[in-house]
């Protein structure tokens, strides 16, 4: 038995190397780079001008018709459900995805920072409070601020639900993007 299993787990991991090594490379020529960005802060930092975006070289497109122009000292939030596309339009930004048509010009450099959860394995409202004492008023403003009280009605404990570990029975959609600011 010890055997079938370790010659099971052999092919798994095989099959697995051998997708990672047949993976087509990535395009170098998807987005212009240019090092020194201008001083001027009315110049566009990240610009994609009607751009169109595949994760596969077979040109099943996921963005299409992409206009983005992020210039330097300013906040830009990409909201939206799961699956929308924030992740991907970040990628296209990167160059990890294939572009089918426009163009993805980067002026200075950028840095990334994946969607990771930052969640502590306890209840909502401990998730949210995040070791302050609790204040009904402001935690209620909190709540309604943020858009929660549709979603805490959701879940079967609201606020004391507990968290699983990572986040895992929780989805979510944000990122944000800050430029020099």
């Amino acid at each position: 038995p010890n055997m079938i299993n370790s010659a099971v787990e052999a092919s798994v991991s095989f099959s697995r190397l051998l997708n990672f090594f047949m993976i087509e490379e990535q395009d170098l020529d998807a987005v212009s780079r240019h090092i020194s960005a201008p001083e001027d802060s009315s110049v566009e930092r990240i610009t994609i001008k009607n751009g169109t975006f595949s994760w596969d070289s077979d040109g099943n497109t996921v963005l299409k018709k992409i206009d983005l122009h992020v210039r330097s000292a300013s906040l830009y939030c990409v909201v939206g459900t799961v699956g929308t596309g924030k992740s991907s339009l970040l990628s296209a930004v990167l160059g990890d995805m294939y572009k089918v048509s426009g163009s993805v010009t980067v002026n200075g450099s950028i840095a990334y920072v994946p969607q990771t959860a930052w969640i502590i394995n306890s209840t909502v409202r401990e998730n949210i409070l995040f070791g302050k004492p609790f204040n009904s008023k402001f935690y209620e403003a909190t709540i309604q601020a943020c858009g929660l009280t549709q979603d805490l009605k959701t879940l079967m404990a609201g606020d004391m639900t507990e968290i699983g570990e990572r986040g895992i029975n929780l989805s979510g959609g944000m990122f944000f993007c800050c430029i020099d600011y």
